[in-house]
């Protein structure tokens, strides 16, 4: 979460450009938090919305500097040299690639994801963002995000690009789980035209 001193400190110091990973859209939710749900998914939710809400009052107050928000969907990368794992929840979202790919070899989800991205491209996000101009308002957010794939595709770049690993991934005959639950008809995407003009 962003810790708001250093947006003091930063306008205090004069620093007129700050950015901020989010990740949470502008109307993400317009109900009153309530702060007596001890649910712990609950609580992530809300410290989110109470950030963003928090970081875009800051901004309409000080038009005079540039804050901008990106916004990558669950973020995956290679892990650090020594990283402690002690267990396969300290992988964090890597951990559900490594379910998905190889936990259960003989069938896969049909589902399609472009909601995950890599760390490195988080970061050459935020230099693109260090660059762009400013945006008049008080609201400048980037989607930070890949295409669509699907973890058939995946299993077979990674078999493609390293054979060793063939008898760890799914199975070429692997069958495909059926999809049930959302229906798309109740999910709004953007074009390519209106992702250009947000």
């Amino acid at each position: 979460m962003v810790h708001f001193m250093s947006f003091k400190q930063a306008m205090a110091a004069g620093i007129k450009k700050i950015l901020v990973t989010d990740f949470i859209i502008q109307n993400w939710s317009t109900e009153n938090i309530d702060t007596s749900d001890p649910d712990t998914a609950y609580i992530y939710q809300r410290c989110k919305i109470a950030t963003d809400r928090k970081i875009w009052e800051i901004a309409c107050k000080h038009q005079d500097i540039d804050i901008a928000v990106l916004l990558p969907p669950a973020v995956y990368s290679s892990l650090v040299p020594n990283y402690p794992l002690t267990s396969c929840g300290n992988l964090g979202m890597n951990d559900i690639v490594y379910q998905f790919l190889l936990s259960v070899p003989d069938m896969h989800p049909n589902i399609p994801f472009g909601h995950m991205v890599d760390v490195c491209d988080i970061a050459q996000a935020h230099v693109a963002a260090l660059a762009a101009p400013p945006v008049l308002g008080c609201s400048k957010r980037f989607i930070v995000a890949c295409g669509m794939f699907t973890w058939n595709a995946l299993v077979e770049l990674i078999r493609k690009k390293h054979p060793e690993l063939t008898d760890r991934l799914l199975q070429e005959d692997a069958k495909i789980v059926p999809q049930y639950g959302c229906h798309r008809g109740s999910c709004r995407f953007l074009t390519e035209g209106q992702l250009e003009e947000a």
